[in-house]
């Protein structure tokens, strides 16, 4: 966990340094660290809830925390830019890991971390290198960014490594390479002549540094990244970053005259195609009728056929009805049923809905398709005057599972009803159609908008219509 701040009002007297104390799954607080600098990286286990306070030292003695914090532990991904960490050259207060020889005299060459990652871009089969370099260097020229990994197989020439790079030329000009990469030098013995020498085979398939944010990005084909295609599953091993200033790019690229270097380490490849659910758009629910009104028995058939995945490849792979009528929930792989309503809707009609679900990711419609039914009896029975007010109500609280709502609407018009949990997440559409005025049973099926059961809690209904809203709230039991 990375954790930054931002220097507080002094009070007149200048900061000289700062405590960090950090509170593990409810414990007491303890010293974490001291720290002059305004950054601090904490090696934690992302299965346990961390608080932190920080106060900051002054000549007057330490200052009172703000508030306790307790900062989202971000699960890296090889599917998001910038991907899993594969190589850090940075120690756990923030500090370089650098001494002796492989001391970066610039900014620009000095390592920071390197991740990789392979995100869906539509059928490309690449990996995507991202090296982070202390901000704020100065391009020079006759500079090289070289990142390493074992071949599978050694090549003709006795290369038994790949490697991508960015180097600047002469003038400054940059340039993005792979090729391959000669043996190293051996203990004793005779060297090969390409020992620790790098041979370009072509250009990398992106490439761009910002030295402002030190932040270079290189994309390299799987088919590139060795003598054969790589693919899921397959591994970058003895993985490393090395850098090189103001030298002339001829000659070995060695780590004992590098400016900068790494540790070994390794990444796994997942295949771009794996990512895909990271991108995917959720599809669109949409909801026909016929009949739509009628006197009991009506039978209606109902079409989702219009529902729709915009993903190439992917397309619906579920439909959910509900008829409004108290009996169950459908689903079905079809997007054709037919229902047949046996009692009248009485005052406002029935709210027919169906929900989607795509193909490759089973992602959910974040709308709802809907269609309003009007079954009469065998006689007429006179209109009811509209309610008096806009509102919504539980027809229970607490509730177990599925719940049922009274919606009462003064006037025709487009509503949207929404749950929230208790910390403000959306978990769930209920509605979202035009409907006329009148008294409208809807329900909630207790579950979020992936179909999973709620957990327990108090939940905020919220109807909404033009610019109007009201709310209700609901306890949700197990």
């Amino acid at each position: 966990m990375h954790l930054k701040w931002i220097a507080p009002d002094n009070g007149g007297s200048d900061i000289l340094s700062y405590n960090l104390y950090r509170s593990v799954n409810g414990g007491p607080f303890t010293l974490l660290a001291n720290l002059t600098g305004a950054q601090y990286n904490d090696p934690v286990d992302p299965t346990d809830v961390n608080h932190y306070r920080l106060t900051a030292v002054n000549a007057m003695g330490e200052g009172p925390y703000c508030d306790d914090f307790q900062p989202e532990i971000p699960t890296p991904n090889a599917c998001v830019v910038p991907g899993v960490e594969g190589v850090s050259d940075v120690g756990a207060n923030g500090s370089d890991l650098d001494g002796g020889q492989n001391v970066p005299p610039d900014p620009s060459v000095n390592i920071r971390e390197l991740t990789v990652a392979e995100p869906y871009e539509g059928g490309a089969h690449q990996l995507t290198f991202t090296l982070q370099l202390r901000p704020g260097g100065t391009l020079a020229p006759d500079c090289q960014w070289y990142i390493i990994w074992n071949r599978k197989t050694i090549a003709a020439d006795q290369s038994d490594r790949r490697f991508v790079a960015m180097k600047s030329d002469a003038i400054g000009t940059l340039s993005y390479v792979y090729g391959d990469f000669g043996p190293p030098l051996p203990i004793g013995g005779v060297p090969p002549p390409n020992a620790n020498t790098p041979t370009p085979l072509g250009p990398a398939d992106f490439g761009s540094f910002d030295p402002a944010t030190g932040v270079l990005t290189i994309k390299l084909a799987d088919s590139k990244a060795d003598g054969t295609p790589l693919g899921a599953g397959d591994v970058l091993n003895a993985l490393n970053v090395r850098t090189f200033y103001g030298r002339p790019d001829a000659g070995q690229k060695s780590q004992n005259n590098a400016a900068d270097i790494t540790d070994n380490s390794t990444y796994t490849l997942v295949g771009n195609e794996a990512c895909f659910c990271f991108v995917d758009q959720p599809p669109v629910a949409s909801l026909a009728a016929s009949p739509t009104s009628g006197n009991v028995p009506l039978q209606v058939t109902f079409d989702a056929s219009g529902s729709f995945d915009s993903d190439a490849g992917d397309g619906v792979a579920s439909y959910t009805f509900t008829f409004a009528d108290g009996s169950n929930p459908v689903t079905q792989a079809s997007p054709i049923i037919t229902h047949t309503y046996t009692q009248p809707s009485g005052s406002a009609p029935f709210f027919a809905t169906v929900t989607v679900t795509d193909q490759k990711c089973g992602q959910p419609s974040l709308n709802v398709g809907s269609v309003e039914i009007e079954v009469a009896g065998t006689t007429a029975v006179p209109g009811e005057k509209l309610p008096g007010r806009f509102q919504i109500f539980p027809m229970s609280n607490p509730s177990h599972g599925r719940t049922f709502f009274s919606l009462q609407l003064d006037r025709d018009g487009v509503v949207s009803v929404e749950v929230f949990a208790a910390d403000g997440r959306r978990v769930a559409n209920v509605a979202n159609a035009w409907m006329p005025g009148g008294s409208h049973s809807l329900q909630w099926w207790g579950t979020d908008r992936a179909g999973r059961t709620a957990p327990p809690g108090m939940y905020l209904v919220r109807a909404r219509s033009r610019d109007r809203s009201t709310s209700t709230r609901i306890a949700l039991l197990p």
